[in-house]
């Protein structure tokens, strides 16, 4: 579905050089803890953890070039069915700003070819679920996965928590599995909607006004606006239901454009 999810060739050194120092104004880095550390702490932290994140977008690179299936980027006259997504540097941010853990449910809505919710799962273990309505790229996110988790099998003898692909439309999906609350953890939903109609996501801000506390709903096109001093007054509920914190995703982080870009994180309260 829209701008959902890419296939991945590994970062240059200037890529994520610029990333690096695009989220330090942020205070989040996605190699390092966001509290001082002596020096040499700080470089095992680096190191340690740059590598394991190389070696997935490598294998990521990997998987979508030797599956059989291929990711459906653009769909003639389906504006709402471009399919361009996140790199693995924002992903990273995503986890970090989220505070993902492994007691945690993720949604994907939109999830493409599934490599957003790979890299979610595999550096969290987090119970990660896509819901994506084109069914070839739904087909290329099941291949992805059985073929990430043999590779990893073989490689380190690890695997992936809970990966769920679900065909479904987003409206049908939320209608038929409301979400649940968990005795741990919480929910976190990213919802790519750049290109989504209207309508869409204004139904899916409806339903989501029901989620359960602590669920968290990252989004482009944002769902609650708040951003003018007449929203409070057009929306008050929305304001009493969630916390909203503002974003910019650093630049050369998503697949459909260079530049940077505002972004959304409601949290329901």
């Amino acid at each position: 579905m829209l701008l959902s999810h890419a296939k991945f060739s590994r970062p240059t050194q200037q890529q994520y050089t610029r990333s690096r120092k695009a989220m330090a104004p942020h205070n989040i880095h996605f190699d390092c803890p966001c509290v001082p550390f002596p020096t040499t702490v700080v470089a095992t932290t680096v190191k340690t953890t740059s590598a394991a994140f190389f070696f997935f977008t490598d294998l990521l690179d990997e998987t979508y070039k030797n599956i059989a299936e291929k990711r459906v980027v653009e769909v003639t006259r389906s504006r709402s069915l471009c399919a361009k997504s996140l790199l693995p540097t924002f992903v990273s941010r995503i986890i970090k700003i989220m505070n993902i853990t492994k007691d945690d449910t993720f949604y994907d809505f939109g999830c493409g070819n599934g490599s957003i919710l790979f890299q979610i799962a595999h550096s969290t273990g987090a119970s990660c679920i896509g819901i994506e309505i084109s069914e070839q790229n739904a087909d290329v996110a099941r291949e992805a996965h059985a073929y990430l988790t043999a590779k990893l099998k073989d490689q380190s003898a690890s695997h992936f928590p809970s990966i769920k692909i679900v065909t479904d439309d987003i409206t049908k999906y939320l209608a038929a599995e409301p979400l649940k609350e968990h005795a741990k953890g919480k929910n976190l939903i990213l919802l790519s909607n750049l290109l989504f109609p209207k309508p869409l996501t204004q139904f899916i801000a409806e339903n989501l006004r029901k989620a359960p506390l602590g669920t968290q709903i990252l989004c482009f096109d944002d769902l609650y606006p708040h951003g003018r001093t007449l929203a409070k007054i057009r929306d008050p509920e929305a304001f009493e239901l969630f916390e909203m914190r503002d974003y910019v995703w650093q630049k050369e982080s998503v697949e459909w454009c260079g530049a940077e870009g505002p972004f959304y994180v409601h949290t329901r309260k």
